[in-house]
């Protein structure tokens, strides 16, 4: 009815308006130009990053299910990773066809296991799979019993976790302005505090190294997810007054240095933390 799409239409301005300002947007790549220079960058268009007007009906047992399995697998991933020999033999096959992996595989190797902790922030993919794939629902709130199947392990550059955490917040304004009585607006999980416990992690790695020294973000250049990365560095700073720096592979290549004892410095800045979003 028109009525129906009168609000729906109402519903994707307030989304589209709520995701500029909570500063849920992306970058655009060809006018944006990330500069560490004294000179400041020149305008840039930004859009609101992909999202929903409304939140996907997600079963409760299989958002557990997923909260209660992460753990486990983030160990996983860490032992696998730090098993340079079985990752070897269990990639060998690839690393003969692949050249990219070879040389993966072979830095590895080569560089082994350093002295030094490490911070691992990963993002793990859900798909469901309907158990009956003819349910048809006819409410939103109704979701078929499903099987959680995992898509992929993100490890490196793990990204939308400065955003992601205020689409919630998004999503529940709008059930409340414009469906009150359709949704509950109570049953959209909080994810508020996504930020607060990365910066916390941060801070726990830092304190590991000696509560000295920066934070180096490693990005590519002219990123077009620059806020997402910037959501987390001002999370950082604000809740811990650590300095954050940012640097493509290319300026690390040209900056970067170790002292004897391993230390690793920007310039003249001791860096405490790597955290990757490129390389």
């Amino acid at each position: 009815t028109m009525v129906e799409i009168d609000r729906v239409c109402s519903a994707s301005s307030l989304c589209a308006a709520h995701a500029y300002a909570s500063g849920v947007v992306i970058a655009d790549r060809d006018t944006f130009r990330e500069t560490s220079s004294a000179a400041a960058p020149g305008a840039a268009r930004v859009r609101h990053a992909p999202l929903t007007i409304l939140p996907f009906p997600f079963p409760k047992k299989n958002f557990d299910e997923a909260l209660g399995t992460s753990a486990l697998f983030a160990e996983l991933v860490l032992r696998v990773g730090s098993d340079a020999s079985f990752l070897r033999t269990s990639l060998q096959q690839a690393a003969d066809a692949d050249e990219f992996t070879n040389r993966i595989l072979t830095l590895c190797e080569r560089v082994g296991k350093r002295k030094g902790g490490e911070l691992a922030i990963f993002r793990t993919d859900y798909m469901l799979d309907a158990v009956d794939p003819t349910f048809s629902s006819v409410s939103h709130n109704e979701v078929p019993e499903c099987r959680l199947r995992q898509i992929e392990i993100n490890t490196i550059s793990a990204s939308f976790a400065g955003l992601s955490g205020r689409v919630n917040d998004i999503h529940r304004d709008i059930i409340a302005a414009e469906f009150p009585s359709d949704l509950d607006a109570s049953r959209v999980p909080p994810n508020s505090l996504l930020l607060q416990h990365i910066a916390d992690a941060f801070a726990l790695a830092r304190s590991e190294y000696g509560n000295r020294g920066s934070i180096l973000f490693v990005c590519q250049p002219n990123e077009a997810n620059v806020f997402d990365q910037r959501h987390i560095e001002f999370a950082i700073s604000s809740r811990y007054r650590i300095r954050v720096l940012r640097k493509t592979l290319q300026e690390v290549d040209r900056d970067a240095k170790l002292d004897e004892d391993g230390t690793l410095r920007i310039g003249n800045e001791e860096i405490a933390v790597v955290y990757y979003r490129a390389g």
